[in-house]
């Protein structure tokens, strides 16, 4: 019999997210039967779920993953446009850069001249006031337009992609020599960091080009996965090292959001089955690379085999299958594929649940009651996971 370690806390933690969906379905069951029939029209969430119930109420059953692709392309675009364009319903950016202005940097001076730390840091620091102070005073000199230029290109440089470059830098170095549990949760102060710097690098992309800003966008969502990871591996196996390092993060940031960015692509092509079987494709090999590069990183030897067992759940030299952190973090590229995998899975449900309604009660309930549809379609997703798990593990 095939023995896998940490398999136990896959089918822990899959029972756990079926039995809060079930709870949460006849939670919202139990909402919708008693609540008053004359608010049963009202509501934003409602007519969100009335909207995506229409249209798997109206789909083709061949359609629905091409249906699930779509509103996933449109998903990931949207991310980058709201997140990491110039949306003028975000205001995160601003109170970000604020807070690392008159936050961060002061406190970093302090613990710079407490600790004794790089005194290259205050020299740059007063570098950026004195070009500042330039700057301000020579701004509208038109004999000098080349020098402004030149000091306005620094302030950029210095102030949006350096300082808050050292500083993640800094902040992760201490973070991966932290216990597992406590790197998840400073990885959630780490994040902000990270976007400010991707959100100035994308504003020097050309914004025609869309693949190379959906790359830089998904870097911090890679960062927050790369040590969900890290804890879900430490979770299922916790007699094996957590495996934190700065290579295999930057392999994670750098393989995960590559992947990411060649989904956005595929999926555009038209194709359902090839651009899912291409960005499969793609994962497999970016999980390779980035357990090959891990491993002669690790001064393994034969590190191409050690790869391949690596992507089978096997240990690099060794005939026992295990779920390491290690495992989970490198095989991170495929979470674009499975997502979309589960979700359509999760779509033909709810449209076997709407065609069993119209059988039964002529199909109004999609419109009039979607609350109650909704429940009961977490209510059966629960379910048949948790068979699925008990069949699984027997």
């Amino acid at each position: 019999m095939l023995e896998i370690q940490g398999i136990l806390f896959v089918k822990d933690a899959s029972q756990l997210i079926a039995i809060l969906a079930m709870a949460i379905g006849v939670f919202i069951s139990f909402f919708d039967i008693t609540e008053n029939q004359k608010s049963l029209r009202q509501g934003r969430c409602r007519e969100s779920l009335r909207v995506i119930l229409g249209a798997l109420k109206v789909v083709d059953w061949l359609y629905v993953p091409s249906m699930v692709i779509g509103a996933a392309t449109r998903l990931i675009f949207g991310y980058v446009f709201y997140w990491f364009g110039l949306s003028k319903n975000n205001y995160l950016p601003v109170g970000l850069f604020l807070l690392l202005i008159f936050f961060a940097v002061p406190l970093a001076i302090l613990t710079n001249l407490f600790q004794d730390g790089a005194s290259w840091f205050l020299d740059f620091l007063l570098s950026i006031i004195i070009a500042s102070a330039l700057l301000l005073l020579f701004g509208g000199n038109t004999r000098v337009k080349f020098f402004n230029s030149l000091l306005a290109v620094y302030l950029y440089v210095a102030v949006f992609i350096l300082l808050p470059g050292y500083f993640f830098v800094t902040v992760t170095g201490r973070i991966l020599l932290m216990p597992t549990e406590y790197a998840a949760i400073a990885s959630l102060l780490a994040m902000p960091i990270l976007y400010i710097l991707c959100y100035s690098l994308n504003m020097l992309v050309d914004k025609r080009s869309q693949l190379l800003s959906v790359f830089i966008a998904a870097v911090p969502i890679s960062y927050i996965f790369t040590f969900v990871a890290f804890i879900a591996g430490h979770l299922a196996t916790p007699a094996y090292a957590s495996g934190q390092n700065w290579s295999l993060l930057l392999g994670s940031l750098f393989f995960s959001s590559l992947s990411l960015t060649v989904f956005s692509v595929l999926v555009r092509l038209g194709s359902v089955v090839w651009s899912l079987i291409g960005s499969f494709v793609v994962g497999v090999i970016s999980s390779y690379l980035m357990l090959y590069v891990e491993l002669i990183y690790g001064g393994t030897s034969q590190a191409a085999i050690g790869a391949f067992n690596g992507l089978l759940g096997r240990e690099a030299h060794g005939d026992s299958y295990t779920l390491s952190p290690i495992f989970w973090v490198t095989h991170l590229p495929l979470v674009p594929c499975f997502v979309v995998f589960c979700f359509v899975l999760l779509s033909w449900i709810a449209k076997t649940l709407i065609v069993i309604e119209q059988k039964i009660g002529g199909g109004s309930s999609c419109i009039s009651r979607p609350f109650l549809m909704t429940g009961a379609f977490l209510i059966t997703s629960g379910g048949l996971l948790i068979i699925a798990m008990q069949l699984f593990s027997t």
